[in-house]
């Protein structure tokens, strides 16, 4: 089994280390493999990307390196990159066995979202901070110098979250042959409407359900990462 996992809003792949080190740890049949999108390097002055290109690439890449059974795993806005990924190897005749989509809901309808929806737009670096501090940020321990980059960084990839959701209705691109799970945190302010709507993942593919993993609140990925690493590699 090999897991390719997509970071949350701001984020690189180094973020998934602690998962990594749960998943060799719970299980010995499963390889992780983390993404990590250009711009997000501290000291390399590289340009932001995200959104369909990228997702091409990534799967000719992922096509090209890793042969065997596919999971994929998308921590909140990336679950949007997770799914377009999802589609694109499916077009090179990769099988994705499961998407899991964790710690966030999709919007209620992409059809009513501007073509830069952006809800932070007029939200100030400060402000936005605090929020993320809110959610659990601040027990991450992310060193000050890192963090406006990491900020610049969260709003492209918060665009292009949204982006995706308004392109697929558009397009009206057809529910992807391919299950997908979400996961979420008890105690993230987030997803505390999931028990509802985490059904409109159904529109994207074949939702098989929701996990709730208890006392987690936003970034669970790093403070429940075994409970995770066991939900992502013991898929029954």
């Amino acid at each position: 089994l090999h897991l390719v996992c997509f970071p949350y809003g701001g984020g690189n792949g180094t973020l998934f280390k602690d998962l990594a080190d749960a998943v060799t740890q719970t299980s010995d049949h499963c390889d992780v493999y983390a993404v990590n999108l250009p711009g997000r390097d501290i000291g390399r002055p590289e340009a932001l990307q995200s959104g369909s290109e990228v997702a091409r690439r990534l799967a000719r890449e992922i096509a090209d390196r890793i042969q065997g059974e596919l999971v994929l795993y998308g921590h909140c806005v990336g679950s949007a990159l997770a799914l377009e990924t999802a589609r694109c190897l499916r077009e090179e005749g990769v099988r994705v066995r499961t998407v899991f989509v964790g710690g966030v809901l999709p919007p209620r309808s992409g059809k009513r979202l501007g073509k830069n929806h952006d809800p932070w737009r007029w939200v100030p670096d400060g402000a936005l901070v605090r929020f993320l501090e809110w959610i659990g940020l601040s027990g991450l321990c992310i060193r000050k110098e890192y963090l406006g980059g990491m900020v610049r960084a969260f709003r492209h990839d918060v665009r292009h979250y949204y982006r995706f959701f308004r392109e697929q209705e558009a397009r009206g691109m057809d529910q992807l042959d391919i299950p997908v799970q979400c996961i979420v945190g008890e105690r993230d302010p987030l997803t505390r409407r999931y028990h509802r709507q985490h059904r409109r993942w159904a529109r994207y593919g074949r939702l098989t359900g929701v996990t709730v993993i208890s006392g987690a609140r936003h970034y669970f990925v790093k403070t429940h990462a075994r409970t995770l690493a066991l939900v992502l590699t013991h898929l029954g």
